[in-house]
């Protein structure tokens, strides 16, 4: 008889300790369903524009730090390589690029070079198969490998990207593109369409070099 009661009372221990970790186990996200997350609170946020910090390992060029602020297809660039400082405006259409040491504008017609280059971000769940590589308590570490049936020279092979527990945010996201090794970290909202809109006001009096197609 006692023994039955020694073996009843260690059953109870056993499956209560079992429903102790049964809801960490049942509700905890999957990898796919948390960069799903992050892909909507991006999109969701989208119109109120982005600014993020991207640093560079290009080929021949060397390492470069940059300033992206984006509103829809008007974007500012703030290029920090070899103690030069370069800015860019583009909307899509005309990139306005101006170097401080040499006081010379040139606008040219076309997108700027970092234009689309973080779409990649809004798609990730549909182009990417998503595994968990590790946690803290803060974060979760994603390791993102582009599906065979992903197609689109934008769409890197591999991403590890660092995402929020709370909030769901990108913290920080490193790949390579096209080449070249990317870090993009410090990703917030909000910025206006003054921030990303040429103003020429500004650069009365400096050296401009047109090198846009002159129409009939």
């Amino acid at each position: 008889m006692q023994n039955k009661k020694s073996i009843h009372f260690r059953l109870v221990l056993a499956m209560s300790a079992m429903m102790s970790v049964m809801p960490e186990a049942v509700f905890a996200q999957q990898p796919q369903e948390i960069v799903g997350s992050m892909e909507q609170l991006l999109d969701s946020r989208k119109g109120e524009g982005t600014v993020m910090e991207i640093k560079m390992s290009v080929p021949v060029v060397g390492s470069m730090a940059m300033t992206v602020s984006t509103l829809g297809a008007r974007s500012k660039t703030e290029i920090r390589v070899n103690e030069r400082t370069i800015v860019s405006w583009s909307d899509g259409q005309t990139v306005w690029t101006y170097e401080a040491k040499t006081d010379e504008l040139v606008i040219r017609d076309g997108s700027a070079g970092t234009d689309g280059k973080t779409d990649f971000l809004y798609s990730l769940t549909s182009t990417h198969d998503c595994r968990l590589k590790g946690s803290t308590a803060e974060a979760w570490c994603i390791e993102c490998t582009r599906l065979k049936s992903a197609k689109g020279k934008d769409i890197p092979r591999k991403i590890t990207l660092w995402v929020d527990r709370k909030t769901h945010m990108p913290l920080s996201v490193k790949t390579t593109l096209s080449g070249a090794k990317m870090s993009i970290e410090n990703i917030v909202f909000g910025c206006s369409e003054e921030d990303v809109t040429f103003d020429s006001s500004l650069f009365e009096g400096v050296k401009y070099l047109d090198l846009r197609k002159q129409t009939p």
